[in-house]
């Protein structure tokens, strides 16, 4: 042991029950936030079977729908007995915040204190050790005064251990601990004024339904994307910028636009296949219009292609040409009246 176990500190035992009492209170929390889930998940299933009875009812398919509304007034029944315990347990947590606070500042008011202590404790423990290792240097010398020089290893710093916690690390340990505490509660003051900034920014444009399911579409601490929630899953006010800020959307608009997906894809296909041969239907036109252009062209006009590559086809046109310009060198004779 580095340091002697008669180092303590006064405020430690305070800031460890009280940082207990905080974590018992973060854990019944988190295990609170878990039932709620499934709550969400039970009751979306009971809302599903009651609009699907519904729905065949109202197709004149005689389905009686009185069993799935009792299961999805249950189903809101549990969530809200479940969302008034989460909001005792985060009030309870969040009135802790004196006690946390009060805790810190007694470790502080003792820090100097312990550290000087800390301070004498290890000069005591150098002390010891100086005196032990000059004695140690003294029988080298002695030793190299007989028999020359030794080759021995330099001494350098080994890993330490503080020792237990009274050795001086528990209470910037219990310091931390308390202000992470003091943060999470300060997050939660910081959520219930997010909703106001957020309307303030963007004029207040997206509406949000306390009582509806929303699905977060980005992960958010330990919540993955994908995740069903309601109000009561988080603290006051952040559920709301989550779907502000675009994090989270409700349940019924996330399934409504998949519903509405595959249809979109057909009309975009038949529109596209419309495209494709409107298209077609016009190189046709075209091609033959150009038929019909060439067709009435008189066939005077018109000449094979293969006869500018026939050798009769050349020499009756050489001769031809060569005839022409003979009869524009000798012009016939043209008399003159006198």
């Amino acid at each position: 042991m580095l340091f002697s176990k008669t180092i303590k500190m006064r405020a430690l035992s305070g800031a460890e029950r009280t940082l207990g009492t905080w974590n018992k209170s973060m854990a019944t929390i988190a295990a609170g936030e878990q039932k709620l889930l499934k709550l969400i998940q039970h009751r979306v299933t009971a809302e599903r079977a009651a609009v699907a009875a519904e729905t065949d009812a109202a197709l004149s398919e005689q389905t009686e729908a009185s069993t799935e509304h009792q299961r999805v007034i249950e189903a809101l029944c549990a969530i809200d007995r479940q969302a008034s315990v989460l909001a005792g347990l985060r009030s309870r947590a969040a009135a802790q915040s004196r006690d946390l606070e009060s805790q810190a500042r007694a470790i502080h008011a003792e820090l100097p204190e312990f550290v000087a202590a800390l301070k004498a404790d290890f000069a005591g423990e150098w002390q010891k050790g100086l005196v032990a290792f000059e004695a140690l240097l003294g029988k080298r010398a002695a030793l190299e005064g007989f028999i020359g020089k030794l080759d021995l290893p330099v001494p350098h710093p080994a890993s330490g251990d503080v020792g237990d916690v009274a050795a001086g690390c528990a209470p910037w340990r219990c310091l931390d601990a308390l202000q992470n505490a003091l943060e999470v509660v300060a997050g939660w003051s910081r959520s219930v004024v997010a909703p106001s900034v957020d309307a303030m920014m963007d004029g207040g444009g997206r509406h949000f339904d306390e009582r509806a399911v929303y699905v977060l579409t980005r992960n958010h601490d330990n919540w993955p994307v994908g995740t069903m929630v309601m109000e009561a899953s988080f603290v006051p006010g952040l559920l709301e910028h989550l779907c502000r800020i675009g994090y989270a959307v409700t349940l019924a608009s996330q399934e409504w636009e998949a519903t509405l997906e595959p249809g979109r894809q057909a009309a975009y296909a038949l529109e596209s296949t419309a495209r494709e041969e409107s298209g077609r239907v016009s190189t046709a036109r075209l091609e033959r219009y150009a038929r019909e252009q060439a067709a009435a062209v008189p066939l005077a006009l018109q000449r094979p292609s293969v006869e500018e590559t026939d050798p009769d086809y050349q020499r009756k046109r050489e001769l031809a040409e060569g005839r022409r310009s003979q009869q524009i060198e000798n012009p016939p004779h043209v008399g003159t009246v006198s």
